[in-house]
């Protein structure tokens, strides 16, 4: 299960990646306004909404995402197994190396 994430993840783009970190550390689903913001404020590179925004649309279509829709509005989030990975395999691994 381990080596097709990894495969998965490699065929990602920078900017897939980018979002998929940081809704990895969201705690709840996040509207797709919010995790743009985000992206904006983190990525190292300009990324504009429209280029977020499809990003998004592409990770959902290949169902990396969830989605959820309220009277508040429309949510996304990782799936469990997804979330998992990330934490394990990049964010826990960034967090001892930084140590």
């Amino acid at each position: 299960m381990r080596s097709h994430l990894d495969r998965q993840w490699q065929k990602l783009a920078p900017t897939e990646q980018t979002i998929m970190l940081q809704l990895a550390q969201e705690t709840a689903p996040i509207s797709i306004s919010k995790i743009s913001h985000k992206i904006d404020m983190i990525a190292t590179e300009s990324i504009n909404s429209i280029l977020s925004l499809k990003r998004i649309l592409s990770l959902k279509m290949r169902f990396l995402l969830e989605t959820e829709t309220t009277e508040n509005g429309n949510f996304i989030s990782l799936t469990p197994i997804l979330k998992e990975y990330i934490k394990n395999r990049y964010l826990l691994k960034s967090i001892t190396t930084n140590s």
